[in-house]
């Protein structure tokens, strides 16, 4: 069972995101750190899925720090195992005829991370500035000038009460 919204080992920001991009929630997408349930798939395996799972064998720090990876992961759960498109004899047998490079569930999910890859950053980008301007560090640094104009506040703050006398 998935962890709830509030413990979920993926940062909110990422998880909207991941919403918007795929136009569906992502909270019922297990993410756990398994690397020996991961090395069993391949030597090189870096991460593996199932129907609302996935398997990594880094760290979550690791995987988000990886918009590509989160991309391609996302994309076999989302759009292949939960749609029935992907299931496990289907990629082993699309293994077995193509091998993993040119398996048609992988190039999916490698040309879905690539084509949306510049999108998903920019609302990764979008969500930590909202996330950042959120927090009372940010509202203290924002200062108001008089005429209700945060940059002459922050200027005025800058040029006259910062300064020791």
């Amino acid at each position: 069972m998935p962890p709830a919204a509030d413990d979920h080992p993926i940062p909110a920001r990422v998880r909207s995101a991941l919403e918007t991009l795929f136009g569906e929630p992502v909270d019922h997408v297990d993410v756990r750190v398994r690397p020996l349930y991961v090395a069993l798939h391949g030597r090189n395996t870096v991460a593996t899925t199932r129907r609302n799972k996935i398997r990594l064998k880094c760290s979550i720090e690791s995987f988000i720090d990886d918009p590509e990876l989160v991309l391609h992961e996302y994309c076999h759960v989302l759009r292949q195992w939960n749609t029935g498109t992907l299931s496990r004899r289907r990629y082993l047998g699309e293994l077995a005829r193509n091998g993993y490079c040119n398996n048609c569930f992988e190039k999916e999910a490698r040309d879905f991370a690539t084509e949306h890859l510049e999108t998903f950053r920019a609302l990764l980008d979008a969500a930590g500035d909202e996330a950042q301007a959120a927090t009372p560090a940010a509202r203290r640094r924002t200062r108001t000038a008089p005429d209700g104009d945060p940059a002459a506040g922050a200027a005025a703050g800058t040029a006259t009460g910062n300064r020791a006398e």
